[in-house]
């Protein structure tokens, strides 16, 4: 939580951030997408990657109608990843959405 309130206080947000860390410091569970961007603008501020629970964000289950765009964005991340094997945010977009498939048993995409 210390990070999220860090966040607010000295980092330059977007006004949507903005409200989702809000929400997350008022307990409210957040789509693992949003999460994401938070993740994102820690690790942009802090250098340090964290998974979105170790930041204090607890995750909203993923609606099954946002599949097409997760596995869009899967491809995405995969593309960019294979253009350039260093690129962290692709391998950490590709964590975030195998734990996404994982921890709420959505079907996987077909390769």
């Amino acid at each position: 939580m210390q990070a999220l309130v860090y966040l607010l206080n000295h980092a330059d947000l977007s006004e949507p951030l903005q409200q989702w860390i809000e929400q997350a410091l008022e307990g409210e569970a957040l789509h693992p997408l949003e999460a994401k961007q938070i993740v994102l603008a820690w690790q942009q501020v802090s250098g340090e990657y964290k998974e979105p629970e170790e930041l204090g964000i607890k995750l909203a289950p993923i609606p099954t109608e946002h599949l097409v765009s997760l596995r869009s964005q899967e491809a995405q991340a995969r593309a960019a990843l294979a253009a350039n094997p260093d690129n962290e945010i692709a391998r950490s977009i590709l964590r975030l959405i195998e734990r996404i498939y994982t921890s709420y048993g959505l079907p996987r995409a077909q390769p």
